[in-house]
């Protein structure tokens, strides 16, 4: 890709830009791992397409619990602007939105080895608020 290099350098300063939130350089490369994955196990996909919508995308779900506190703490401070209530009605409407898809994950083997993870991590969220009243 010509201009590749300027893009990505450009790209990467964004993501290291202090105040970033969740959607930082550590965030990226999760991404980017789990396209390596899929790719290893027989995921067939345009790289160079799949890879920069990684690079411009938004949202992880499968790290473990301590990394999905993390991930839940840094979203909150990249909406530190909205109020509290409004944040929590909001994210609980993404939530329930992203639990009520039959699938999470498209591929069978990221299916069979992130959705189950990816879930729990969403239940506990979505049951936090009413485990702190």
């Amino acid at each position: 890709m010509s201009g590749g290099t300027d893009l990505r350098d450009e790209l990467l300063v964004a993501y290291t830009t202090t105040g970033r939130g969740y959607h930082d350089a550590t965030h990226l490369a999760e991404v980017v791992s789990r396209l390596d994955e899929l790719g290893a196990h027989g995921a067939t996909f345009d790289e160079l397409a799949v890879h920069l919508a990684a690079w411009f995308h938004d949202g992880v779900y499968t790290g473990g619990p301590d990394r999905y506190a993390e991930y839940i703490r840094t979203v909150r401070a990249e909406y530190s602007h909205v109020d509290d209530r409004d944040f929590a009605e909001g994210r609980a409407q993404v939530l329930r939105r992203l639990a009520a898809k039959p699938h999470l994950f498209h591929s069978g083997y990221a299916r069979a080895h992130w959705e189950p993870r990816a879930r729990a991590n969403l239940d506990r969220e979505l049951r936090a608020p009413a485990d702190r009243e």
